[in-house]
C-alpha cells in the first residue's frame, strides 16, 4: 500500500496552479489593455509575449539566486510576495 503525499505537496502543487493561472488571466485582458494604453491588440500581443519571455528567464535566474537559502522559508516567502501584488493588483482602480 502507498504511503500518502504530505499535505505540503498538495499546497505546493496548488500554488504552482494558482501562480500559473494568475499568469494566463492577462490573456483575456488584452481588448481592455490595449484600450487602456491606446495601443493595439497586436503592440498588447507583444507585451504579453515580452512577459512571458521574462518569466522564463527570471525563473531560473531566481531559483539559482535562491538556491542557498531554505526551501521552506524561501518557498514561503516568495508566495507572500506573490499574494501581495495579486492583492494590490486586485485593489488597483487604474492598469
Amino acid at each position: 500500500m502507498r504511503t500518502p503525499l504530505p499535505i505540503s505537496v498538495y499546497m505546493l502543487s496548488f500554488g504552482i496552479f494558482i501562480m500559473i493561472s494568475c499568469e494566463l488571466q492577462v490573456l483575456g485582458m488584452m481588448e481592455q489593455i490595449s484600450a487602456a494604453l491606446a495601443i493595439s491588440i497586436a503592440q498588447t500581443g507583444h507585451l504579453v509575449s515580452i512577459f512571458a519571455a521574462s518569466m522564463a528567464i527570471g525563473g531560473p535566474i531566481l531559483a539559482i539566486l535562491v538556491s542557498r537559502l531554505a526551501v521552506k522559508k524561501t518557498l514561503m516567502m516568495l508566495y507572500i510576495i506573490f499574494i501581495l501584488g495579486e492583492l494590490l493588483g486586485g485593489f488597483s482602480n487604474t492598469l
